[in-house]
């Protein structure tokens, strides 16, 4: 058992200077163009690489794509009570349509 704990613990040693130079990696080629060295910011969970651009720092992240729509105009006072009417509704009962669609499914 003793013998099994040293082995891993070489292992362990061995293989983590391998995943701390690869982060390194990725952080000094992210902006191959760029002049300038890349280092990265900690931002809790994650760790994204940075360039300094005129004493500012800047970091390097990818955003998710997001739909913004417009405000609703409805033509008149009824079909506003409608639609809020409608809203209610469904917030209601989505969370047991989709908890019987995942019984049938």
């Amino acid at each position: 058992m003793e013998r099994l704990i040293i082995i891993s613990l070489t292992l362990l040693s061995a293989l983590l200077p391998a995943g701390v130079k690869a982060q390194g990696y990725y952080a000094a080629h992210m902006i191959p163009e760029s002049e300038k060295p890349v280092s990265p910011i900690y931002l809790m969970p994650n760790v994204y690489p940075a360039v300094v651009l005129e004493g500012d720092t800047v970091a390097c992240m990818w955003l998710n794509d997001f739909i913004k729509y417009s405000p609703l105009n409805f033509l008149n006072n009824k079909d506003q009570i409608a639609y809020t009417k409608l809203l209610r509704d469904v917030k209601k009962t989505l969370p047991y349509a989709k908890e019987i669609a995942a019984i049938i499914l």
